[in-house]
């Protein structure tokens, strides 16, 4: 269905950051396997999973993979990948093949809902952008105040396909989220945490197409949430910080129409 009326629900988690001390590993391990039977408990059939899956560092990040894709690989539905920043400690070809993905950044559907997946570690301080427009977003590291070295920028590329999926989602007069591990407005994150690199042309493009209701995002521990012309710009907290304010683990967001709520499961700390 393509039309104004809408109503999807779907799991989200984000910055699982999989451990190496074996007692923080065990927790992990004891709270995801919670978090997959509460889902399956409540009917859920999608899974966003926004990014951060390994802590590091790089000598240790592919066992981190195995271990914490175990564990999610036990949820009966689908899960959809965010790739983010800690993410790529695994080599991206090794990345995308553990987590099926045939590239970085991907539409997928929840119901009539088209859900864009970014890839907003496109440009890294690791990259060596060709494009003048791509050298011209690396710069950003040096001239925008939120970026870091860190964080990253979605290149050209990217960004041509973007507008190719928001033009069509407007043709079909889809509702649409977008999902970014980086957050994309400095209202749902901290200088110390940082932010997309290119965040301003990212909203700007965004805010010429009406049908997007949300643009839900990772990184920022604490989370955050932010309302600009009509979008919901979220910064879900992080699963690895659970025991902490707010204390939250992992959610459901149901969307009616054009509002949109978030249940906390298994909110208490531990």
């Amino acid at each position: 269905m393509t039309g104004s009326s809408i109503t999807v629900r779907f799991g989200i988690i984000t910055d699982i950051h999989m451990p190496d001390c074996a007692a923080e590993k065990a927790r992990t391990v004891e709270d995801l396997e919670k978090c997959i039977d509460s889902l399956e408990n409540e009917g859920i059939t999608h899974l966003i999973q926004m990014g951060d899956l390994v802590e590091g560092p790089q000598e240790n990040a592919e066992q981190q993979l195995d271990e914490v894709s175990a564990i999610l690989y036990r949820f009966s539905g689908t899960i959809h990948h965010i790739i983010g920043n800690h993410c790529l400690d695994v080599p991206i070809t090794t990345l995308m093949h553990r987590l099926a993905l045939d590239a970085p950044y991907y539409t997928f559907r929840i119901g009539a809902m088209r859900c864009i997946a970014l890839h907003s570690m496109d440009i890294t301080v690791a990259s060596s952008p060709e494009s003048p427009a791509d050298r011209e977003r690396y710069q950003l590291l040096h001239t925008e105040a939120m970026a870091r070295q860190y964080t990253g920028a979605i290149g050209q590329q990217q960004i041509d396909w973007l507008k190719r999926e928001l033009q069509t989602a407007a043709d079909n007069r889809e509702k649409v989220i977008i999902c970014s591990h980086l957050p994309l407005h400095p209202e749902t994150t901290d200088e110390r945490h940082g932010i997309l690199w290119n965040h301003r042309e990212i909203t700007n493009l965004l805010s010429g197409y009406p049908d997007i209701i949300a643009c839900i995002s990772g990184h920022y521990h604490p989370g955050g949430s932010h309302r600009q012309n009509g979008v919901h710009f979220l910064t879900i907290p992080a699963f690895c910080r659970r025991s902490e304010p707010p204390f939250f683990r992992y959610g459901i967001v149901e969307i009616r129409n054009t509002l949109l709520t978030i249940e906390n499961l298994q909110s208490q700390p531990h």
